[in-house]
Formats: C-alpha cells, sequence, structure tokens
C-alpha cells in the first residue's frame, strides 16, 4: 500500500508497483483502514480524570442543555486522543456525556490535528 498526503494512493500486490526512491517502507502482516469510535468522550474528558477543568463532558448547571456544543468543550490536544490513535481509532463521535436530560449537539472529529475544524 502506498499512502501520500494522508490518502491511500496504491493498494495491492508488491510485486507489480514500483516503490518511489526515498520512500520510508514499513512491513506489516495486515493493514486496516482506521477505527471509527461511534460513541465517546474522548476530547471532553482528561486523560487523568481529576480535575473539574478534565471533565467538559457534562454540564450539570441544568438538566436542558440544548444550546450547547461539543465542539466547544472538545480539547485536540488531550492525551487521550493520541493513545486511542495508537490503538488505530482514526475517527470518533463525541457526544455530551450522560448528566443531561436534553445534552446539546455532539460532533465528528478526527483523532488528530491541532484544531477541530467546522
Amino acid at each position: 500500500m502506498l499512502v501520500e498526503d494522508g490518502k491511500v494512493k496504491y493498494a495491492g500486490p508488491r510485486a507489480p508497483f514500483n516503490i518511489p526512491d526515498g520512500t520510508p517502507v514499513l512491513t506489516a502482516a495486515v493493514v486496516t483502514p482506521g477505527l471509527i469510535d461511534a460513541h465517546s468522550v474522548m476530547g471532553l474528558s482528561g486523560a487523568l480524570n481529576l480535575k473539574k477543568a478534565d471533565q467538559d463532558q457534562d454540564e450539570t448547571s441544568d438538566p436542558n442543555q440544548a444550546d450547547l456544543r461539543v465542539l466547544d468543550g472538545f480539547n485536540p490536544n488531550e492525551p487521550l486522543l493520541q493513545f486511542i490513535r495508537e490503538q488505530g481509532v482514526t475517527v470518533i463521535h463525541a457526544l455530551p456525556g450522560r448528566a443531561n436530560v436534553i445534552a446539546g449537539q455532539s460532533g465528528i472529529f478526527r483523532t488528530h490535528g491541532q484544531r477541530p475544524r467546522r
């Protein structure tokens, strides 16, 4: 498989394919596409889960939080995102926590990058 700029350019047997000069070669028995975590609070809750400032998945001031967006509390530099990316997860569906009856908008994010995009 040849990947350029984060996109698969070639997938198939190695025999008919000429590897471009200077291309790093990695060996693996199996290659899979990135996994999607369809129900996550990653990026909203911190790696240590110790401080209230590390816990943005729930807003407990009122059960109706329909006006809130996960995007506003999402931290793209959260160490948990790197951890799950290393496990093969490349996309997450981040949801508000379970503390609110009406919890607001969720968001879909990649597990890499410097800032979330709208």
